[in-house]
């Protein structure tokens, strides 16, 4: 429970950061404007199919407590087909967005203390993008077959909840990536390093589904949801081991 609500408190700070840092503010703008146009494209074939996808899951009611009950499962299953289609949304996103996101998650991490490893000579370099980038592609292939997966599961009621909760944890350990490749970390690593804290990531993604179920407001907040993961990792790097600090 210590850790759900650390996890929930983490992603707010973070939040607070991201709006008061005018730097932050400055690295999000065009990410900002290209989730605008995803996220309005997603939703509009979204909402434009939800009526007729809940129309072929769900029964057709025989008694009249049977049409609340249906009333009820038809709110939380788009609730959850929102949350998958955010997690859809943000996976495409993240793939476009990671020339952005990589400076803005290198300042906040600064911000927290936290040095940043520093690459010596062309070797280093081309080592450190190689592999960072085996890691976004084997990412990838596993959000690609989770995102599917969590779709199909989003129409089936009540499950498709459980769905929209494992699609926001998923999203966050997608967010957290931008972060962990400051560090080199290799797919294992990061894969430890969430499992050790579970239920953190898990209150930190809660809170991220929180603002994601919100509407408009929802297209604004992945450059401040990235920031805000990066405040998460600062926090669980510097107790899972050590990390040199910045004096700055």
């Amino acid at each position: 429970m210590k850790g759900l609500v650390s996890g929930f408190s983490i992603y707010f700070q973070g939040i607070r950061f991201w709006l008061k840092d005018g730097k932050c503010l400055r690295l999000s703008l065009i990410p900002i404007a290209i989730n605008i146009i995803l996220f309005s494209w997603g939703l509009v074939e979204g909402f434009r199919r939800i009526p007729t996808l809940l129309q072929q899951a769900l029964l057709v009611p025989d008694i009249w407590y049977e049409f609340i009950l249906i009333y009820l499962l038809s709110i939380v299953s788009a609730l959850a087909f929102v949350w998958v289609l955010v997690f859809i949304m943000t996976s495409i996103a993240t793939i476009i967005l990671i020339p952005f996101f990589d400076p803005l998650t290198a300042r906040v991490l600064v911000a927290q203390g936290i040095k940043l490893p520093e690459l010596k000579g062309v070797g280093a370099t081309i080592k450190y993008f190689s592999k960072n980038l085996v890691t976004s592609l084997r990412k990838v292939v596993f959000m690609l077959f989770f995102g599917v997966l969590l779709f199909f599961l989003a129409l089936i009621p009540v499950v498709g909840v459980l769905a929209g909760v494992m699609g926001m944890f998923l999203i966050t350990t997608d967010l957290m990536d931008f972060s962990f490749d400051h560090f080199g970390m290799s797919f294992n690593d990061r894969k430890q390093l969430i499992k050790r804290n579970f239920f953190t990531i898990l209150g930190f993604s809660l809170a991220v589904g929180l603002t994601a179920a919100i509407p408009v407001i929802n297209m604004f907040m992945l450059p401040a949801s990235v920031a805000a993961s990066a405040v998460l990792v600062a926090e669980l790097l510097k107790v899972s081991h050590p990390i040199e600090r910045n004096p700055s």
